[in-house]
């Protein structure tokens, strides 16, 4: 059994960027940095996902170059028999990059580009030196928008492991920089984030894993996962969510199934905005 992510693209980036369960020591893992998470898992144990995201809220009808006002225009690329989209349609952020950098780098980074910045500016006090040249501006660093309310829990055979992950990243493309625009013509800044997160399972010695996206599970969770996850080792944070009361109001989610017909029907609608826009 190998790490079960909730993967993001672009794939050169996908570990940094993922959402994991680890299976050895039942680690969450993001950011390449494991967290002491839930239990361990074992050659066929069957690992459930649960993933809650809020609504999206509706792009600004003024704000044409809201991020959120999608156009697709992600070319397929055929080769060797397979399908491939371009990183390059899509690349990751400077701000995205940044995370990735490890704590104790990053600390050794700014400590010597300080004191490279300070020799600078004693050369240029020096006499008969030479007035330094102003330091390059650096571009303003844009924050990185979350799906506030989203969580990701994992099950290890139908025992709920608690909340791993909370307010994950959105995966829409960052509002472009002053000129930024002229200068990556091929970069979508209106990406729909279809290909943004996506379910992935790494293994290694020649392992083997299956995904089942339901409707039917080995393991099925309780009808409300919401409830089973407050009175877990990790619940979420904030207010709990009062019940709706209802008697036998029944299941409280959907297997990942579920989304095919409405990813067709969400696509037919970006088609006729794609359309009547041209």
């Amino acid at each position: 059994m190998a790490p079960l992510t909730l993967a993001t693209r672009p794939l050169t980036h996908s570990r940094r960027y993922s959402y994991a369960y680890r299976d050895r020591h039942g680690d969450a893992v993001t950011l390449s940095r494991p967290t002491a998470y839930g239990s361990p898992a074992f050659s066929s144990t069957t690992i459930g996902v649960y993933l809650s995201l809020p609504p999206r809220p509706p792009p600004s009808p003024t704000d044409r170059r809201d991020p959120a006002r999608i156009h697709r225009k992600r070319i397929p690329i055929s080769f060797k028999g397979q399908l491939y989209f371009e990183s390059v349609e899509f690349p990751a952020s400077p701000e995205m990059q940044a995370l990735a950098v490890d704590p104790a780098t990053k600390a050794k980074q700014e400590a010597d580009a300080a004191a490279k910045l300070d020799k600078a500016k004693k050369a240029a006090a020096a006499p008969g030196s030479r007035p330094a040249p102003p330091p390059a501006e650096k571009a303003p660093e844009r924050a990185l928008p979350v799906l506030e309310g989203s969580k990701l829990a994992f099950f290890v055979d139908g025992v709920c492991q608690g909340v791993a992950f909370e307010d994950v990243y959105d995966f829409l493309p960052l509002r472009a920089l002053p000129g930024e625009r002229k200068k990556d013509v091929r970069r979508n800044w209106h990406d729909d984030g279809d290909l943004a997160y996506f379910p992935m399972v790494s293994v290694f010695g020649g392992a083997v894993a299956t995904l089942n996206s339901g409707p039917d599970f080995e393991f099925p969770p309780p009808d409300d996962i919401e409830a089973a996850l407050w009175e877990s080792k990790r619940p979420p944070t904030g207010e709990r969510m009062q019940a709706d009361g209802r008697e036998g109001a029944g299941r409280r989610w959907r297997p990942l199934s579920d989304r095919y017909a409405e990813y067709l029907a969400e696509q037919n609608h970006l088609d006729n905005i794609d359309e009547a826009e041209a």
